[in-house]
């Protein structure tokens, strides 16, 4: 069975901060859709109306297990009343928009929708989880005058320093933001430098560490071993990290760890 409805079109997600974890409905539009069961018994809206026409919506449900687009009925004879008395689905959305807060939360006493009485909690939650911003990096950068210093005793190797230069620099923005670890993980970037010797690719990397006052272990990858019965153990480099940071944790995990000489692995049988 299907049936025309109207009502406000949400979009469910969780925001983790300070290891909790937080259901937030998003309004994303009011709306008409197509309501129906699926052959799960599933009940869902087909958006037929606005930007997000044509996807398909759950009806919010006591169990919680709705998709991502959220989908709660309103009553259509209030909705008229309230402009009233016309049958007009431009006014009545204009009228409902302007009412509704942006976030809601769900109710623990109902299992309808209610408004969340601090929204700037919210907008907090959302400065704490945002990704990373290129562009605001990009305006807030000092990386100029680092290329011109290091540049000075380097020579002839401007490209390959202002390169590896922006990597580490982007790095160092990442690792000293408030993001969540789990995105400060997958943001940050590993570098491959090759070239011939005598280049200055280890120079590069041991100015750019005193600029930055940070620790800098270079390790030769074949003194390096998976488990240490011969040679050093991948952990002995973390060792050696926070010795040159003299056990200030915070600033060895700030560090720089190279392997180099890896290419020297492949030269053995």
């Amino acid at each position: 069975m299907t049936e025309l409805t109207i009502g406000y079109l949400f979009k469910k997600r969780y925001i983790d901060f300070k290891r909790k974890n937080y259901e937030i409905f998003e309004l994303i539009d009011y709306v008409v859709g197509i309501g129906f069961t699926n052959t799960k018994k599933i009940k869902l809206c087909n958006i037929i109306t606005g930007n997000k026409a044509n996807i398909l919506a759950s009806f919010i449900n006591k169990e919680k297990n709705e998709e991502e687009y959220v989908f709660v009925e309103d009553d259509l004879d209030k909705a008229i009343e309230e402009i009233g008395n016309y049958v007009n689905f431009k006014k009545i959305r204009k009228n409902k928009l302007e009412k509704t807060h942006k976030y809601y939360i769900r109710s623990k006493e109902y299992w309808s929708v209610v408004c969340l009485t601090d929204e700037k909690l919210i907008e907090k939650l959302e400065n704490e989880n945002k990704d990373f911003d290129e562009e605001e990096f990009e305006k807030n950068t000092d990386i100029s005058s680092m290329y011109s210093s290091i540049k000075k005793t380097i020579i002839s190797q401007d490209e390959q320093i202002m390169q590896i230069l922006t990597s580490l620099f982007k790095n160092q923005k990442i690792v000293n933001s408030n993001l969540d670890m789990d995105l400060i993980a997958k943001l940050k970037e590993n570098i491959l430098i090759y070239g011939s010797t005598g280049t200055g690719k280890t120079e590069i990397l041991k100015r750019i560490s005193k600029i930055y006052k940070i620790p800098l272990v270079i390790e030769d990858a074949t003194s390096l071993s998976e488990t240490g019965y011969q040679g050093r153990k991948i952990n002995d480099m973390l060792e050696d990290l926070c010795l040159a940071a003299n056990g200030d944790i915070n600033l060895a995990e700030k560090g720089i760890l190279v392997i180099d000489e890896f290419d020297k692995l492949a030269e053995k049988s």
